[in-house]
């Protein structure tokens, strides 16, 4: 069924993330979630990837996504999705420069050929977040010690598979995102997190009433915060460790004490750089 597109923020959002189905070297299959970035943004030119986390795509030897596509009268064929296996995996991750975090992305130009995947004057209908979507210093140190946030992603792999939508889910700020936790680039959320939820896109989500640069607004404003990649979970001698969000089904003894560990917007920057310079 085609449905003509709705170009408003909070349903374009709807279209940011893309479900990451992988089969591991040993056959097991993983489910991970994966958002559209922008890298590089102007008239002319675009570099926009698939950003997950590099966990999602260990030991994985081939991947598949589903990508929405728009026609030439501006209608979205959500329910019949571009399907495209990707291969060859070692050759089109590219890797945050550091590998304690947990980050990596591919190119949309590395897995889709207009030629051959779209049909003339037909498009992909995707929402890529860019750095118009990131917080400005001064709306950084506007921010309340505890606020509203957004989860969009695949938990458990869960979908509307037959719409091709990803799940909402919402929560709170855990801890101040000004502030570096544990002297890490990562701040805390309060939200209940499952395996294939990782590399999930967190949003702050104002809407109603609210205040801003010393005035009140009524509306709704989003930004992107950071990344999701792991949980916190207790063992059942009550022991708290830190975990990487599974994205492979298995038996487990843990009790997830709803907090997840974000990555901060910060260290898509520096992955960009990475990007810029290897697809130069």
């Amino acid at each position: 069924m085609a449905t003509s597109f709705i170009d408003t923020a909070d349903y374009q959002y709807l279209y940011s993330t893309v479900r990451i189905d992988g089969v591991t070297s040993s056959n097991t299959f993983v489910s991970g979630t994966g958002f559209y970035f922008n890298f590089v943004e102007s008239d002319t030119v675009d570099l926009i990837a698939i950003v997950t986390n590099r966990h999602v795509f260990e030991n994985v030897i081939e991947a598949r996504i589903k990508i929405i596509l728009i026609d030439d009268k501006g209608v979205s064929h959500d329910t019949n999705p571009l399907i495209k296996d990707i291969k060859d995996l070692d050759k089109k991750v590219i890797y945050h420069p550091d590998p304690t975090v947990d980050l990596c992305a591919i190119p949309i130009a590395e897995i889709i050929d207009p030629a051959k995947d779209i049909p003339k004057g037909w498009q992909l209908c995707l929402y890529a977040y860019s750095k118009a979507d990131l917080l400005t210093e001064k709306e950084l140190n506007e921010l309340s010690a505890v606020e509203d946030i957004l989860m969009i992603g695949y938990p458990d792999g869960l979908m509307d598979e037959v719409n091709n939508k990803p799940i909402i889910k919402k929560g709170i700020t855990s801890t101040h995102i000004k502030l570096d936790y544990e002297n890490e680039k990562i701040f805390l959320i309060d939200i209940y997190t499952f395996e294939g939820s990782s590399g999930s896109p967190i949003l702050l989500h104002k809407y109603g009433v609210f205040d801003l640069e010393e005035d009140t607004y009524i509306g709704r404003r989003t930004r992107f915060l950071g990344v999701l990649y792991a949980g916190h979970d207790t063992t059942i001698e009550g022991e708290l460790i830190r975990t990487p969000i599974k994205n492979i089904q298995r038996p487990a003894i843990n009790v997830n004490m709803h907090i997840g560990f974000v990555l901060k917007a910060e260290r898509l920057s520096e992955l960009g750089d990475e990007i810029v310079k290897k697809s130069a």
